[in-house]
Parts: structure tokens; C-alpha cells; sequence
């Protein structure tokens, strides 16, 4: 009827691998469909999800994937960025939103930001690796804001890094101080995500002063 979709498929590039795929991406795939729904439910713009796959080989999962909306009318802000169409202000809701509805976002990124031009509304891509708490604390979102600074090439201590960080936590009413909060997201940077994960809402603040 010339509805289009998207079909995100998970596959392992070698045989040898397909014990460990097996699990892994069955696992990975099933998680994104699971929390593409949770975070739509708590009022997060995402993708709509129609269906999820299995294809297997000698009872194993060959390749895994999930069918979903086909958001062809928005663009990843990471583009809009560098062709100054945008900065990174505009994303300050996204991320407003996520620290009030305790959403622990972990594939932070500009690129999974995808921006609809006509009318500014964003969706959220790649929920895979999302953790979801009633709060998620302030290393929490210090985590969330450094990965974007740094796919975004911005240095958290520019004038526009500082405004964008000033303006949040004024927002979120924030607990810890503002100087404190500019140094985590500084050492945050190059976190990797299962670093990251361990980090939970009653993690001491200290442990990253």
C-alpha cells in the first residue's frame, strides 16, 4: 500500500562465531525491541515496531532482527550539526526528558538523534542498551551528556558546552555542584558502555570527584 519500513538485522560475520551469536544477538535484538517500547510508553518519540525474527541454522540463531517504522523524513543531528543547520541547544529537551522520566540512555550519541526538520520533533534511535530506573541520578546524566559532547565534537568546557550544561542543570535542579558537574562529564568521555552500566542511581557522586 507504499508504507516502507525498516529492517534492522543482527548477524555474525563468521561461522565460528555462531555459539556466541547465538545468545548475543538474540539477546542485543530482543533488548532493542523491548526498550523501543518501554521508552515509547513513558512519552519518548521512538521508532514504532511492527515485529521481531529469528532465522536459525542447526538450531542456533543465524541472524536475529526486529521490523520498525521508517522515519525517512527525519535527519540525524550529527549531519545538522555540522552543516550548522543546528546546535546542540536543540536537543535539550531529548535530554531533560530522559533525566525526569528516569531513562538511562547508555548509546548517547548525535547520531541517534534524529531530527524532523519541519516541525523540530525528535525520535530516538537504538535503544539497545537502556537501562530504566523510577530516577537515574547525576553521574547518570553526567554519562548521557559526555558521549553526546563527544560524538558531537564539542569540548564540555567551550562556551557553548558550558551554556548547554548550565541550562540543565538549572533545569533538573541538580544536586551536585555545577563545576563538579563539568568535571564528571570531562572524565566520563571515554567510559565504554559496560563501565557505564555499573553506574546506578545510588552510586556515590564521590566516586567521580
Amino acid at each position: 500500500n507504499g508504507q516502507s519500513y525498516v529492517s534492522k538485522i543482527f548477524r555474525p560475520y563468521r561461522i565460528r562465531n555462531l555459539v556466541r551469536d547465538h545468545l548475543v544477538h538474540k539477546r542485543y535484538t530482543f533488548s532493542e525491541m523491548v526498550n523501543t517500547i518501554h521508552a515509547a510508553k513513558l512519552g519518548i518519540s521512538t521508532p514504532r515496531i511492527y515485529a521481531y525474527f529469528e532465522q536459525t541454522f542447526l538450531g542456533l540463531v543465524r541472524q536475529t532482527g526486529i521490523i520498525m517504522e521508517d522515519i525517512h523524513d527525519h535527519t540525524q543531528l550529527k549531519y545538522l550539526l555540522k552543516s550548522g543547520k543546528r546546535t546542540i541547544l536543540d536537543c535539550l529537551p531529548v535530554y531533560k526528558e530522559f533525566f525526569s522520566k528516569g531513562i538511562y540512555y547508555l548509546d548517547s550519541n548525535t547520531k541517534n538523534l534524529m531530527l524532523r526538520e519541519s516541525d523540530n520533533h525528535f525520535t530516538i534511535i537504538d535503544w539497545q542498551n537502556s537501562l530504566f530506573y523510577p530516577r537515574i541520578n547525576e553521574l547518570q546524566f553526567c554519562y548521557m551528556a559526555a558521549k553526546m559532547f563527544r560524538c558531537a565534537g564539542i569540548n564540555p568546557e567551550s562556551e557553548q558546552g558550558r551554556f548547554w550544561l548550565n541550562t540543565i542543570y538549572e533545569q533538573c535542579n541538580f544536586k551536585i555542584n555545577f563545576e563538579q558537574m563539568v568535571k564528571n562529564v570531562l572524565r566520563m568521555r571515554d567510559i565504554n558502555t559496560h563501565a557505564a552500566a555499573q553506574i546506578t542511581p545510588d552510586t556515590p557522586v564521590s566516586e567521580y570527584s
